[in-house]
């Protein structure tokens, strides 16, 4: 009796009893390996983990270049275990675009180029080239023009509203008299409101623009989150006589800004500095692949597919677009 129950196979995580046949324990799922096991076991474990999960993320990220709207169909289809959710795919690859950009950003001696040599026309059009002298209220303002400082900022928006600055010894000058005081000097007939966003225009580019650019991340990032819904209520929409389910459509939206999200990546990594692809090049390379992806999960004809395409890149643009200037527009309000 004792000897048969000490001869029983024993769960080492949850304490059940095992079948000597069985591999993992019925309970917990655990596999019947021995407490004492080589080195050689630990290696085997991590490299088919590794290599496990490694084939999923080819397999969940390649396709999406080569074959668009294929993890789509796939996914819909029920065809799973192979592939990484999509969300997952989706949180992982935004996230290291997003860290990748702001750790570019950061290595740059500034968010935006500046023009290297001190603007003549700027320096021209001051009384003495050292100096330039504004009084308010009895307080008297120095503009310094020297040599050295090079970075000079010129920002025209028309109708007589337009800002020139040395960014070196503008800083240096608001640091002494205070931002108001500068502020005043420079723009003495303006509204309270026109002052207010002269101020901060100069501030973005005399700041850290690091913080600038962290705080458009933050906001950007979410944006996107918030486009998701949107683009597949949207495609909703479009094929409403597919009838097909709300999360059908959410996987595409998954998927094809997954695929932005990667091609940004690379595009940072890479074909900047190889092909330096243009803005426009990039917004076609998009379209295309947007095309064909809902071409493939879809299955309209070419001719249904380009007007339904059109629909949805005009909706996607005409919602994105003013939501983005809005947020470039709050953040630069809000930025202190």
């Amino acid at each position: 009796m004792d000897q048969s129950i000490s001869e029983k196979k024993i769960c080492l995580n949850c304490e059940k009893p095992i079948d000597d046949k069985d591999s993992y324990c019925g309970q917990c799922g655990q596999k019947t390996t021995p407490a004492k096991v080589p080195i050689i076991h630990f290696i085997q474990d991590f490299l088919g983990d590794y290599f496990s999960y490694d084939s999923k993320i080819f397999k969940s990220i390649i396709p999406l270049f080569v074959n668009p709207g294929h993890l789509t169909l796939e996914y819909i289809k029920g065809k799973r275990v192979k592939f990484i959710p999509p969300f997952r795919v989706f949180i992982i690859i935004s996230v290291a675009f997003f860290l990748l950009f702001s750790s570019l950003n950061n290595q740059k001696s500034s968010f935006i180029e500046f023009e290297t040599t001190t603007n003549s026309g700027l320096n021209d059009s001051l009384p003495n080239k050292n100096e330039n002298y504004a009084h308010t209220e009895n307080k008297k303002v120095v503009h310094s023009n020297e040599p050295g400082n090079k970075a000079v900022v010129k920002l025209d928006f028309g109708n007589d509203f337009n800002i020139g600055f040395n960014i070196d010894s503008t800083r240096n000058l608001i640091s002494k008299v205070g931002f108001d005081t500068y502020i005043d000097s420079i723009r003495p007939n303006d509204s309270k409101y026109e002052k207010f966003i002269v101020k901060q225009l100069i501030k973005i580019f005399i700041d850290d623009h690091s913080k600038f650019t962290e705080v458009v991340v933050n906001f950007s990032s979410k944006l996107i989150f918030l486009m998701l819904p949107f683009f597949a209520l949207l495609l909703k929409f479009i094929y409403i006589r597919k009838g097909k389910y709300f999360y059908e459509h959410f996987i595409f939206s998954l998927h094809f800004h997954t695929f932005i999200f990667s091609y940004l990546i690379i595009n940072l990594l890479f074909v900047h500095y190889v092909f330096d692809f243009s803005f426009s090049i990039s917004i076609l390379l998009l379209l295309v692949y947007l095309f064909m992806a809902m071409k493939k999960v879809y299955g309209e004809s070419y001719k249904k597919t380009i007007s339904s395409f059109i629909m949805l890149s005009l909706s996607y643009l005409l919602l994105f677009i003013p939501l983005f200037f809005l947020l470039l527009l709050f953040t630069s309000l809000v930025f202190y």
